[in-house]
């Protein structure tokens, strides 16, 4: 099992999020439950690569891009998105 941080932008960013849409509160908990329980299983088989360490993982309505430390079993969320 990995231990899945969010950085102060992912935290900004999901806040941000919530405050503009109240009433998805429960939806965004509910993803973000269900990205932090699939990267702490296996975060190396979710998402894409992308450049250097960097990853993405598409989970509607969120995107995050996070990177791994397998030596630590560390998984770093640097950033939330909105896709729609």
């Amino acid at each position: 099992m990995f231990t899945v941080l969010r950085s102060d932008a992912a935290f900004e960013e999901t806040g941000w999020y919530v405050r503009a849409n109240p009433e998805r509160k429960a939806d965004f908990a509910a993803t973000l439950r269900h990205i932090t329980g699939r990267l702490s299983a296996d975060p190396l088989r979710e998402g894409e690569s992308r450049e250097e360490e960097m990853r993405v993982m598409f989970a509607d309505p969120l995107t995050v891009f996070f990177s791994v430390d397998e030596a630590e079993g560390v998984v770093h969320i640097g950033h939330v998105r909105l896709r729609r």
